[in-house]
């Protein structure tokens, strides 16, 4: 038995997520919407809404992880000048997600850059944020450190 869906189910999942992401009420929306363009092959979609979506503040901490699909976006696209920019950004955050994330993919543009010292040290930093949260009290804390 075959199903068919009208419009096709990759369709209906990019509206029902678009939906999702502009209401603004679930953090990360606007980012899985992102990566549904991009697991599409719909290209110029995927990086206008990670760049559109990359500067829309988020409502809580724990989420700011979430901002790193316009920085691995720019990895994949192979601007990895870009990229490290965004990521140092995040990693400046005051945020405990932002650190993590933003150091991590700060080391993966410095390798694809062949500063691999520099890199070495992104990634101490990224554990060492990790290793923070983890002993932080905090109940955000600790789901960050259950998520990465």
């Amino acid at each position: 038995m075959t199903v068919s869906f009208d419009p096709p189910l990759d369709l209906q999942t990019i509206r029902i997520v678009r939906a999702i992401a502009d209401t603004g009420t679930i953090t990360g929306a606007a980012h899985l919407l992102g990566y549904s363009h991009l697991r599409l092959g719909q290209i110029d979609e995927a990086e206008k809404t990670m760049r559109r979506r990359w500067r829309v503040p988020l409502r809580t901490p724990l989420t700011y992880g979430f901002r790193g699909a316009w920085p691995d976006f720019l990895l994949w696209k192979g601007r990895f000048e870009d990229a490290l920019a965004e990521a140092n950004e995040m990693a400046a955050s005051p945020h405990p997600s932002g650190h993590v994330v933003g150091f991590a993919l700060a080391a993966e543009a410095l390798l694809a850059l062949g500063r691999v010292d520099e890199a070495k040290v992104a990634t101490k930093r990224a554990a060492d944020a990790l290793t923070a949260a983890a002993r932080s009290k905090t109940s955000g804390a600790r789901l960050l450190v259950m998520l990465y």
